[in-house]
């Protein structure tokens, strides 16, 4: 698998994983204390700051990689 797909995915997985944690009405996993009608905005937070640092290493990768193939 190329590098490329691999953070997109890594990305999309992250995203979505936030978007988990911003929906309240259900009890989340990996929360202690939680009330069903709660969202959790620390996971959700962390986890998008997980997508942005996915992306820009994801780019900083695949710029490195056309560099040395050139």
């Amino acid at each position: 698998m190329k590098k490329k797909n691999i953070v997109i995915i890594l990305a999309v997985i992250f995203i979505l994983i936030t978007i988990y944690y911003l929906i309240p009405g259900f009890q989340h996993i990996l929360v202690f204390n939680n009330h069903p009608d709660t969202y959790q905005l620390k996971h959700a937070s962390l986890f998008f700051i997980l997508a942005i640092i996915d992306v820009v290493f994801g780019r900083i990768l695949i710029n490195k990689e056309k560099e040395i193939n050139k």
